[in-house]
């Protein structure tokens, strides 16, 4: 009897055994993140910023939730992002997966107050009023300012607004 050989089938059936097993927890994980409803977005080169969202919708080029402590959306365009932790609570709506850009999306909304956004590497955040959204431009207007002005979208960090509610 050699027992190097049957250490050998006994080694690569443990192997084959611990693959197996290893596969179905991968399938989990793959799909685990369309279950969840929170989401850590990370921003800047290191994560320097981060904002968790409720209700999270991942666009063609955005994602966008509600800020927990404020009843605003964000909508962050996905260039400026570092990474995204899902996570999940009771009680929220779930991950959306949405098959428009951020332009269509700005443009099915109905946003009623002030717009604040930042510009990428620009550590203060501009206030007025979003006019329009185009083909990636967002035309906007500032108080003090008689000219409206057009901010490429994928420039932008980050933009927060509140949208109308139906009642």
């Amino acid at each position: 009897m050699n027992l190097d050989s049957v250490f050998e089938d006994l080694e690569a059936q443990f192997a084959a055994q611990d693959q197996s097993s290893a596969e179905p927890s991968r399938q989990t994980q793959r799909f685990a993140w369309l279950e969840s409803n929170l989401v850590l977005v990370q921003l800047g080169a290191e994560g320097t910023h981060q904002h968790r969202l409720i209700a999270p919708m991942i666009g063609a080029d955005f994602v966008a939730g509600l800020l927990p402590t404020q009843n605003q959306w964000l909508m962050i365009p996905t260039c400026s992002i570092t990474r995204l932790t899902f996570e999940t609570q009771a009680n929220l709506p779930a991950v959306r997966l949405l098959e428009v850009g951020a332009t269509d999306f700005l443009n099915q909304l109905q946003i009623c107050s002030d717009v604040f956004w930042r510009r990428a590497h620009d550590l203060t955040e501009s206030a007025g009023w979003l006019l329009d959204a185009r083909d990636g431009l967002l035309m906007l207007a500032e108080a003090g300012c008689d000219q409206p002005f057009g901010v490429p979208l994928a420039r932008l960090s980050t933009l927060r607004f509140s949208t109308v509610e139906n009642s």
